[in-house]
């Protein structure tokens, strides 16, 4: 998300104007009746749905309360037309597939509709695709469903059959994503952090991440939510990384350590599994679901770091987030400076965020890249968190610093777009790298001594 800096210069958009989408092409009538049962909201996997943290039987989807985030005279966004892709984006995944980190044999697509949605399932079905799950994501407007791939059939093929015969419905592999994490006192410092009077930030935020540690001490007094999106039976990932963020975000001060947004609320979506001894990653199913969840709980911006391949429904999520005035910081990514570009970061619409370290120098493994928009402390960040006192690096631990940076702009000067919002940090960020915007550092480094005068 690249905006005016500093200079008052305005810049080219990184990626060309999208050029309209192929009309979507007649329903035909369909038997009511679907082919997979559709509970609002939940998974319909033949496992037990996703457990959150209500201990009471999930309710009913409500029309999400703050209607000025919905188009004029609607409730809901489900049947509104889908957000369109640019051309230069469309068959990027296509391209890569073979060298992507994807579920086996799963594809996963959009569609604006439940019928068609139903007329999807049955047309793979008769190329014996089944279709295993079908969601709601009724605050993102989606109808998100997961196709299991026949043996024998790529994914590769499977999604050009699905697109020579819906070119309206919006599909990818399943795409695995990783977090995007490898501590100093510095960095709350390093921000203008350190005189938070002028900031009384009270913003809702979002997370997706691995489960929070909520009983940890650091956050024994944290406003947090955690939402499990992860079907039972899957391993969850460790709290390590999730824990960490949050308590960079909204932790109690401790031996020198300062929170960036501590009066905030945290609502964190739990979407990470298990792999191996201690690996984790995500899918973009679990991805897009946990998005929707805090789209209806209206946070003001989601904090996501992790990253991975390019898929086109995640990219359709941020542009409907972006639509929804609902900014996401993202990390930039850990692969070093001759690396790809990592998604979601490097999206257009998403707020991508580098880290630095106690001098202000680049993390050595940084990527590099002209969708980079700030920079902030991430490199031996302390966090003394109960497994330890110890020291985090990677952009990772960047993000949550821009993060509470955007929540309390917002808080300041709202109502304001994501795009005024980077805007704002731009003008106050202290220029690291060559003149005006760059691709390692972005606009730089934010003040937020100077944002909260």
């Amino acid at each position: 998300m690249r905006t005016p800096g500093p200079s008052g210069d305005d810049p080219p958009p990184r990626k060309p104007t999208d050029p309209p989408r192929t009309p979507a092409k007649p329903s035909p009538s369909v038997p009511d009746t679907p082919d997979v049962p559709e509970v609002p909201g939940k998974t319909t996997d033949t496992v037990t749905p996703p457990r959150t943290t209500n201990t009471t039987a999930e309710p009913p989807i409500a029309p999400p309360p703050k209607d000025h985030r919905l188009p004029a005279g609607t409730a809901s966004l489900i049947d509104s037309s889908l957000p369109t892709l640019g051309a230069s984006e469309t068959n990027t995944s296509a391209k890569t597939l073979e060298n992507s980190d994807v579920e086996p044999g799963q594809l996963v697509f959009f569609s604006p509709d439940r019928q068609i949605a139903r007329q999807v399932a049955i047309f793979l079905g008769t190329h014996g695709i089944r279709v295993r799950a079908r969601s709601q994501l009724q605050s993102l407007g989606f109808i998100l469903s997961v196709a299991q791939l026949a043996q024998g059939v790529s994914v590769a093929d499977g999604l050009a059959l699905l697109a020579a015969e819906f070119p309206e419905v919006v599909a990818d592999a399943n795409h695995r994503y990783q977090l995007e994490g490898a501590g100093r006192v510095y960095a709350h410092t390093q921000m203008g952090f350190d005189d938070q009077k002028p900031c009384e930030t009270h913003a809702t935020i979002g997370m997706i991440d691995t489960l929070v540690d909520v009983d940890d001490p650091l956050l024994k007094d944290s406003q947090i939510e955690v939402i499990d999106v992860l079907p039972a039976g899957v391993a969850r990932a460790e709290s390590t990384h999730g824990t960490a963020v949050a308590a960079i975000l909204t932790g109690a001060d401790k031996d020198g350590f300062v929170s960036v947004a501590p009066r905030s609320q945290i609502i964190s979506v739990a979407a990470f599994r298990l792999k191996g001894d201690s690996n984790a990653d995500t899918t973009v199913q679990w991805i897009v679901t946990g998005m929707d969840r805090l789209v209806e709980r209206e946070v003001d911006v989601i904090n996501v770091s992790l990253g991975g391949a390019p898929n086109r429904l995640l990219e359709m999520t941020m542009k409907r987030l972006d639509q929804l005035g609902v900014a996401v910081v993202a990390a930039a990514g850990n692969g070093g400076p001759q690396a790809a570009a990592v998604y979601p970061a490097a999206y257009d619409s998403v707020i991508a965020v580098t880290a630095i370290d106690a001098n202000q120098k680049l993390f050595r493994d940084a990527n590099i890249g002209d969708y980079v928009d700030f920079s902030a402390p991430g490199v031996d960040v302390f966090v003394p968190t109960q497994i330890g006192r110890h020291y985090v690096s990677g952009t990772s631990y960047a993000a949550p610093f821009i993060t509470a940076a955007i929540a309390a702009a917002r808080t300041m000067h709202s109502p304001t777009t994501p795009r005024e919002l980077v805007g704002r940090l731009a003008a106050v960020s202290e220029d690291l790298g060559a003149a005006g915007f760059d691709p390692l550092y972005g606009w730089g480094l934010p003040n937020m001594s100077a944002l909260c005068e």
